[in-house]
């Protein structure tokens, strides 16, 4: 697919992912033993299948890095989604269901600080040409990042609406999932969203109702 360097560099992935995963970190260390148990707005997931799912999609990074170099670049930072929507969402919520146990009885703040600190570190090491194999094909890491990024970004939604909280996220990890969504909706954004980006990625996401016939681009 693309060998061609990321239009989201991998330093301003790496920094949101950094100030993203932090703010995170203390929405985490807040929660209390009850608030695992809580329903999210993500069918019958709890907010511990949601956390686990949360730290899984970040260890994908050195777990992605310590395995061979695919030969070739098959996807980019926007065709991916196009791919992972084929995805069997039964798959990843068992994925997720698993993970959660795996991590029950640990102290779930320190499990994603670590996680956080290990991919971070990685990540910017890391050569940004350098090809990950992923379910979806092989792609360059500059070209994954961005894919952590709003993941991190719309499941941190999830999680604070789960708990109760403003839907907030940092600045950086903000542009980075308005730019991936604008790119893959290829038109300007409905009206009543245009200005306010978190309002634009819950209605991108299908997490907010929306008249417009081109949404969600993601679900």
């Amino acid at each position: 697919m693309s060998d061609d360097p990321c239009p989201v560099p991998r330093g301003r992935s790496v920094g949101a992912l950094r100030m993203e995963g932090d703010a995170l970190a203390g929405v985490v260390a807040a929660m209390t033993a009850d608030d695992l148990d809580r329903p999210t707005r993500l069918g019958d997931w709890t907010v511990q299948q949601l956390v686990a799912h949360l730290v899984r999609g970040i260890d994908r990074i050195p777990a992605y890095l310590a395995a061979d170099e695919p030969p070739e670049a098959e996807t980019d930072w926007l065709d991916y989604w196009s791919r992972a929507a084929e995805t069997d969402p039964a798959g990843v919520s068992q994925r997720a269901r698993e993970f959660a146990q795996a991590i029950n009885g640990r102290r779930v703040r320190d499990v994603w600080r670590d996680t956080l600190e290990v991919a971070v570190g990685e990540a910017h090491a890391a050569p940004a040409d350098r090809l990950v194999g992923t379910p979806f094909g092989g792609i360059r890491l500059d070209h994954y990042l961005p894919t952590r990024v709003l993941e991190v970004t719309v499941h941190g939604l999830d999680l604070r609406a789960a708990l109760g909280l403003e839907e907030v996220a940092t600045p950086l990890a903000l542009g980075i999932t308005t730019e991936v969504l604008d790119e893959l909706l290829e038109g300007p954004r409905p009206d009543d969203v245009g200005g306010d980006p978190v309002a634009w990625i819950l209605a991108a996401t299908g997490r907010r109702p929306s008249d417009d016939p081109r949404l969600p681009v993601l679900t």
